[in-house]
């Protein structure tokens, strides 16, 4: 997986188990825009997907949440996900890791704590749900050690925050 950017306009590009290259992935399309200067928390692939969290392709109050969706890599098309799609329940995309047959999800919301959702990667469907404490600070990373998902700040040595926190993990 690679990705190329030309000021607004780019595309993620993957290739095949022979060299060749897949259909590319636009950073803009019917589903929104993936930011790609967040692109290692917004966007994560696997062998088979691309993962991303795009701001929608209007941008009106009710719906400026980054909302979930999924590009199969070898066709470059949406598999399930998008702007209509509202397997987060309302909240807003965060942060994305896709690991051991999991794709977990931070997610956040005016009224809601954090919260890490465990969904299944081929079908987006919700296997777990949890909230996270109200004074988490925000993430620039998460990853997972053992049964423990761990939060990562860059900037946390300059603004005070913790560098890391771990919480307990399924």
């Amino acid at each position: 997986m690679a990705a190329s950017e030309d000021g607004e306009q780019g595309a993620y590009f993957s290739f095949g188990a022979d060299g060749r290259p897949n259909p590319p992935i636009d950073f803009s399309g019917p589903y929104g825009k993936i930011h790609y200067l967040h692109s290692l928390s917004l966007a994560v692939a696997d062998d088979r997907r691309l993962y991303a969290l795009p701001t929608p392709p209007t941008l009106r109050s009710r719906d400026s949440r980054n909302h979930l969706i999924a590009f199969d890599l070898v066709t470059g098309t949406p598999v399930w996900g998008g702007p209509d799609d509202d397997r987060l329940d309302g909240d807003s995309g965060y942060r994305l890791l896709v690991q051991d047959g999991k794709l977990t999800v931070l997610t956040s919301h005016r009224k809601n704590p954090y919260r890490v959702r465990a969904l299944d990667p081929a079908t987006g469907e919700q296997r777990e749900i949890s909230d996270l404490p109200d004074s988490m600070d925000s993430a620039d990373r998460i990853f997972t050690y053992r049964d423990r998902l761990i939060v990562a700040r860059y900037d946390a040595y300059s603004n005070g925050r913790r560098p890391f926190t771990a919480y307990g993990h399924r």
